[in-house]
């Protein structure tokens, strides 16, 4: 008993500010930001987690104090982090974000404002609260168990009011989503049309393919209400219609999230849980998929991404999937010039594209872009072709950035197409999804486009021997 009493626990005289700054006014705060950002995301005005580091540190104990603030700005960056995860326009789960994190300071100017904004809110407040949490004495104990005490009361009486959350159970469920086994990975036909259709079809009635397959994902192509722009996009690759036996272009409806529009193309189906990609297995539904048909038929299987395979554990899935060969930006010998040094230059990768194609007689390669994924940045734009100023697009907004890119692509691969080695190729071009805007005020961007649709185009060169 001597001990405890030496502890002096709790300041009776300020332990009320200390609650009042440290569970009203974090919470205040982030609900302020989350009604600021007008984003739809399920966080209650109470976060409980705060209620552990208070009364940590309203201990005169000086390592209760420690351990008091170092679970503040724990449970503070949780509470902020679940923030910026619902706000990222695309689907990404807790260890793509780490991976994400990385990049963080030569990202969009918002990152990094939210960032420091997030960390100075936290100290501020832990300072606030080391300030009120002096020296006590033991009795002050029986006013914290009373506080708990309705504490307990108020928790109990949120489960029918719906006024107070944890997030750090929401953290915790989020990574367990992650690190188990999940039926939600078995495959489920998609709700979308997929362009790469006419192949599937083909091998659904055992009809022949040409020997030569290309099909790319290509990131954040949306549908410009415009439609002279998109032909402006196109207008070079258009301008080779001579050596084209056929040219269709399209518009169909797409999910949210890049690996979503990955398996509708490459294997007709949609997955419930994208977080649990790294737990696929053949048995689930992928021999199916595209890559695992062609293989059958004698075709080398090829997939190719300028960046990590981390994000979305294509480590993981591409084999499952069918492919014989995979790359990524880390296993070709071309500069890491693109995605703040860490990815390859999508049009640096043309020359790969084209020897794989003349070392295969029968190839089937899909190649999933980068260079116009957002942010959109202005230093991947090598290629001013594409004017903004023509269609009235203001030139310093995402949108215009991302059709000088998604018009710097198309120009590559009219490239491509144009070699040699791509003679009696086929080929299916599709967006993932529309373009995301981080945070696009009044619509500002979304309105030069048509939401939820992306473009397509499927067209076949003409084999040289014709």
């Amino acid at each position: 008993m001597e001990f405890f009493k030496r502890l002096d626990w709790f300041n009776k005289d300020n332990i009320v500010k200390a609650f009042l700054i440290g569970i009203l006014l974090p919470n205040t705060l982030i609900y302020l930001v989350v009604i600021f950002i007008d984003i739809n995301i399920t966080r209650y005005p109470i976060n409980i987690d705060y209620f552990l580091p208070v009364i940590l540190l309203a201990c005169a104990n000086r390592y209760f104090k420690i351990l008091g603030g170092i679970t503040f700005i724990l449970f503070f960056c949780i509470d902020a982090l679940f923030i910026i995860l619902r706000c990222i326009p695309y689907q990404i789960t807790l260890p793509d974000f780490f991976y994400l994190l990385a990049s963080l300071f030569n990202g969009p100017p918002i990152f990094k404002y939210y960032a420091a904004g997030v960390l100075v809110l936290a100290l501020f407040q832990l300072v606030l609260l080391c300030y009120f949490s002096t020296k006590a004495n033991i009795k002050s104990l029986f006013l914290i168990m009373s506080l708990s005490f309705i504490l307990g009361i108020v928790v109990s009486l949120s489960l029918y009011v719906n006024i107070i959350s944890s997030q750090s159970f929401y953290f915790i469920k989020n990574y367990e989503k992650v690190m188990k086994l999940s039926d939600d990975v078995v495959l489920h036909p998609t709700d979308f049309d997929n362009a790469s259709k006419p192949w599937f079809d083909k091998l659904s009635k055992n009809e022949k393919l040409s020997p030569k397959l290309l099909l790319v994902v290509n990131e954040s192509w949306g549908v410009p209400k415009n439609l002279e722009v998109q032909q402006d996009i196109l207008a070079k690759l258009k301008a080779k219609k001579d050596i084209f036996d056929f040219f269709n272009e399209g518009a169909s409806l797409a999910g949210d999230n890049t690996s979503s529009g990955e398996l509708r193309e490459l294997c007709e189906s949609k997955v419930f849980g994208l977080s649990s990609l790294f737990a696929a297995h053949i048995s689930y539904g992928y021999k199916k998929c595209l890559p695992n048909q062609l293989v059958k038929q004698g075709y080398n299987t090829i997939s190719l991404h300028a960046l990590s395979d981390i994000l979305y554990d294509r480590k993981h899935w591409y084999p499952i999937v069918g492919f014989n060969e995979i790359y990524f930006g880390g296993d070709i010998d071309l500069p890491k010039d693109s995605f703040e040094n860490r990815a390859i230059f999508d049009p640096s990768l043309v020359p790969f594209i084209a020897e794989k194609f003349g070392d295969n007689k029968k190839i089937f390669l899909y190649w999933l872009t980068l260079t116009t994924h957002y942010n959109y940045p202005e230093k991947e734009i090598k290629n001013h072709r594409f004017s903004c100023e023509k269609f009235n697009i203001p030139r310093d907004i995402d949108t215009c950035r991302n059709l000088m890119l998604q018009a710097q692509y198309f120009d590559a691969l009219a490239d491509l197409v144009s070699k040699p080695e791509m003679a009696g190729a086929e080929v299916v071009v599709i967006g993932d999804h529309n373009p995301s805007f981080f945070i696009d005020k009044n619509g500002q961007n979304m309105s030069y486009f048509v939401e939820k649709e992306v473009y397509w185009i499927h067209f076949k060169v003409k084999d040289k021997k014709q």
